[in-house]
């Protein structure tokens, strides 16, 4: 098996200390690119939050292999999920990202030449075949299996029936905490928004405001570091079942986003409802992972309107809420072949997928690129 090289230097150093796509070392090679005589990718970080007049600073070196097709230019923007077809053209109207990589390459005079772009929109990668999908998120819920084992075998009490943790206020979060405030068989969290928002959330929801932050282990001031992306073992053993906001709830055939926050439970043996775009579950089972519509309705993952939408969530949380202690977790025992299941496709995904095929078979320039 041939390996991928992939250069590092000082100008993407945050690569190499922040981002995972290319972590293998099983399929993939890091040198200094003074150091590289063949073909090799040269990725740069992408965020959302960053200044869009920021350029990327490339090396005399770099560029002379782009120039020479001896290196192909890689925006990793492996954090988030883009549409790149902006069919809903508010969602991402205050991303920089379009205009950093449009500058950089404006910059540095690469317009002729092919670069590729990789996020966790598996849509795109439909667009061009220089558009990579990678979910990080799917490489990173690592936790102990046995531990959650035993609560569901054991049937161990756990303090709430349903939980739901939310940091960064949005609308689907407050209108999930919003509906269930005060019920002491549920535990919400939800962050504080800035102030600038104030207003748009208290005329839409009013009365929770005042009562926010919600908060449970994590101080969620937004101004603080997220830290709250942790896993958390002690966190999902609080309830019977998660109700997961996901960052995106808007509906995009064109777009999808499973982060973290859906993955958390499924780690740690725990049933889920994600309150986020159509289509969620549905691209949960295309990567391999089993929902649970034999114990309550699903299907409000083919509602395409949101109001509409969280109804239908609404109605299975209460379902949930009405069991007895003794009902969910006989419930969650009744359910433990596919929670296990879920568990361990997730333990075992960076051992089955990863960047790897897409680009040893990607032909560039009318070549494979870097097939020997």
């Amino acid at each position: 098996m041939q390996k991928i090289t992939i250069g590092y230097d000082d100008n993407n150093q945050d690569v190499w200390d922040q981002c995972v796509t290319f972590d293998d070392s099983t399929y993939f090679d890091y040198y200094h690119p003074d150091l590289i005589k063949g073909k090799y990718i040269y990725p740069v970080l992408v965020t959302a939050m960053m200044p869009e007049d920021r350029i990327y600073v490339l090396s005399d070196k770099v560029l002379q292999d782009i120039r020479s097709k001896n290196a192909v230019l890689m925006f990793d923007f492996t954090y988030e999920s883009r549409d790149l077809t902006n069919f809903n053209k508010e969602i991402h109207m205050y991303d920089p990202y379009d205009k950093v990589i449009k500058n950089t390459i404006k910059h540095h005079k690469l317009e002729d030449f092919t670069y590729l772009y990789a996020d966790c929109n598996p849509h795109n990668s439909k667009l061009s075949p220089y558009n990579l999908y990678f979910n990080r998120w799917l490489y990173m819920q690592v936790t102990e299996y046995l531990k959650f084992k035993k609560l569901i075998v054991r049937k161990e009490k756990r303090n709430f029936k349903v939980a739901s943790f939310n940091r960064r206020p949005d609308e689907n979060r407050f209108m999930f905490v919003k509906n269930y405030f005060g019920n002491d068989d549920i535990l919400c969290t939800l962050g504080l928004p800035d102030k600038v928002d104030h207003y748009f959330y208290e005329d839409r929801w009013p009365g929770l405001l005042k009562n926010l932050p919600l908060e449970f282990d994590e101080n969620l001031d937004l101004k603080e570091p997220n830290r709250v992306s942790i896993l958390k073992e002690f966190l999902q053993k609080e309830s019977y079942v998660q109700v997961v906001n996901e960052s995106f709830f808007h509906y995009s055939p064109n777009h999808m986003f499973i982060t973290e926050k859906t993955l958390k439970p499924i780690a740690c043996l725990q049933p889920f409802i994600v309150n986020g775009m159509p289509g969620s579950l549905a691209h949960l089972k295309h990567l391999g992972f089993k929902t649970f519509d034999k114990w309550w309705d699903e299907s409000y993952d083919k509602e395409q309107d949101h109001e509409k939408r969280l109804q239908k969530v609404f109605a299975v949380v209460d379902k949930l809420l009405a069991m007895s202690h003794e009902e969910h977790q006989d419930m969650l025992l009744d359910m433990f072949e596919v929670l296990s299941f879920n568990a361990n496709v997730l333990r075992k995904y960076p051992l089955i997928k990863n960047i790897y095929d897409d680009l040893i078979n990607l032909s560039i320039y009318g070549t494979k690129y870097f097939s020997e």
